[in-house]
């Protein structure tokens, strides 16, 4: 976990406030993001239901709710209604994550703040500092490098932390539904997720 809490520490020790509140928004959407994927996928369930078992309505209740309001009258009606809410929710999911992508990468995350401050950096060395120095280099360093660490790092460490918290929800959402199936989830992709944090 060093390489999620010692980044954010440093972060942290290195950006004003007003910043942070720009962090804690774009978490927000890296998270909502993260939970309409979710959604999708869970969207899928009922469709696979219907397709792989028998005496749906019988069994489940959401089935039946939807059996008896949208006055169905054979199976495969209710397959068809069941895709097209799919569709449906499919179409909003990735109608809003194209919303709150464009935000995130519209957003100028603390590059302002990290430019501005290494252009202090370099004012303070003086005039015999910048003759002696690459004009494309200084360029380089204000603008480009403090755009890739505002964008990579910052960027990177939350969706890595927004990751695991989603990572997290599924497992809690398998443990609940059936252990066995947890203990298989869990021992199989753990060894993987060390892997991809080292």
């Amino acid at each position: 976990m060093n390489v999620i809490i010692k980044p954010l520490r440093v972060l942290r020790s290195i950006l004003p406030k007003e910043y942070k509140l720009r962090i804690v928004g774009i978490s927000s959407l890296l998270l909502l993001n993260s939970l309409l994927e979710l959604i999708g996928l869970g969207a899928l369930i009922p469709v696979f239901t219907i397709l792989l078992e028998d005496n749906v309505v019988e069994k489940y209740t959401w089935a039946r709710y939807l059996y008896e309001n949208f006055n169905l009258t054979s199976g495969d009606q209710l397959i068809v209604l069941v895709s097209l809410l799919l569709l449906t929710i499919i179409v909003i999911k990735n109608v809003l994550g194209l919303v709150i992508a464009y935000i995130i990468f519209s957003y100028n995350y603390c590059y302002e703040h990290f430019s501005v401050k290494v252009q202090g950096i370099y004012f303070r060395r003086g005039f015999s500092f910048f003759k002696n120095s690459s004009a494309h280099d200084l360029f380089r360093n204000v603008n480009n490098a403090s755009l890739l660490f505002a964008q990579k790092q910052i960027l990177g460490l939350l969706g890595l932390l927004n990751e695991c918290f989603i990572f997290l929800i599924i497992l809690i959402g398998i443990a609940l539904y059936d252990p066995k199936i947890f203990g298989l989830v869990f021992f199989s992709t753990v060894n993987f997720l060390i892997l991809f944090i080292r």
